[in-house]
């Protein structure tokens, strides 16, 4: 069952490669190919925990995860390796500038 969820968001994420300067009805540019790929990798790494996934204007690339008892986590994920955190869990919220090599574990923490 996961594989066929990791597949399936390398296919969503390969999608963006196919956006075009404006895809978001504004100015956005489109992805990069680097920045897609970092993000495949990603998936592989987190093969028991995908996320939902969103393109965003600032050429970035969102990943969501909910737990069933409303906890949050999202990462804005950018070209230069770098990661947006923000994380919503009993009542507390964490906002943190975080390496894309720390998301995988981020991610275990959150989804124990």
């Amino acid at each position: 069952m996961n594989g066929e969820i990791v597949c399936k968001n390398i296919d969503k994420v390969s999608s963006f490669l196919k956006m075009e300067k404006g895809w978001n009805g504004y100015d956005a540019e489109p992805l990069s190919a680097s920045l897609i790929e970092n993000v495949k990798e990603l998936f592989v790494s987190l093969s028991n925990y995908q996320p939902e996934i969103f393109p965003t204007g600032h050429n970035s690339i969102q990943l969501e995860f909910e737990n069933d008892n409303g906890d949050y986590l999202e990462f804005e994920i950018f070209e230069n390796g770098t990661a947006s955190m923000y994380l919503s869990k009993e009542n507390e919220e964490v906002e943190e500038l975080i390496a894309i090599d720390e998301i995988c574990r981020k991610v275990g923490k959150f989804c124990e």
